[in-house]
């Protein structure tokens, strides 16, 4: 398949009808992608429409394709989503790629001031100790709810270790984004989780 860029969305309006029937539910949809959970597995599929033979991805079709690879490359690590393969098929003339991963869950334990301040400290390039220190501080000295609850997941040795962990992931994506001039895009709704409660990072740049 050519890489061409292109803008327009090449998804069939009859697609929604035909999935249906045949037993998948849609989870969501955006410009030239939609989201269905697959009968029987519950693995979700992403599924991005290419056009005719003569199209190419679209920028954020590409960016998510080198994600995704991205995510196979480094399947050890427990805060990048489990991907279950890549495919092409067609429908009514036109072509899709669809990307079969794991089925994730909005995340409540990672705030959007959490979120916001470990991207923060990423991208000003503090030490995670620091980051920490002023976040505990700041929830010492501030009656605000969120902040006590932050601070709070930090009396949790595994939380905490989790947090350190989840930082340097951080790091690495933001580092590979600035080398690519990729604009680091994580945010609350970044960050979904598994039934056993690991966050994960679904889709960390944008161009």
């Amino acid at each position: 398949m050519k890489t061409k860029e292109i803008t327009e969305s090449y998804i069939s309006s009859d697609i929604d009808s035909h999935l249906k029937k045949l037993g998948y539910k849609k989870l969501g949809q955006g410009a030239d992608q939609q989201a269905w959970e697959e009968p029987n597995t519950g693995y979700v599929l992403k599924i991005f429409g290419t056009g005719r033979s003569e199209r190419g991805l679209s920028i954020d079709q590409q960016m998510f394709y080198i994600w995704a690879k991205f995510c196979e490359e480094n399947a050890s690590n427990p805060y990048l989503p489990k991907f279950y393969g890549i495919e092409q098929f067609k429908f009514e003339g036109d072509n899709y790629i669809q990307f079969r991963q794991e089925k994730l869950y909005k995340n409540p334990r990672f705030t959007s001031q959490l979120t916001q301040s470990l991207v923060d400290a990423v991208e000003y390039d503090e030490s995670f100790e620091k980051w920490m220190k002023e976040v505990n501080e700041f929830a010492s000295f501030k009656k605000v709810d969120h902040f006590k609850k932050t601070a709070s997941m930090f009396n949790d040795p595994e939380q905490l270790q989790q947090i350190k962990d989840f930082y340097k992931l951080l790091h690495t994506l933001y580092s590979i984004g600035k080398k690519h001039h990729w604009y680091f895009d994580v945010h609350e709704n970044n960050i979904m989780m598994r039934a056993d409660t690991t966050p994960v990072i679904v889709d960390p740049w944008v161009l």
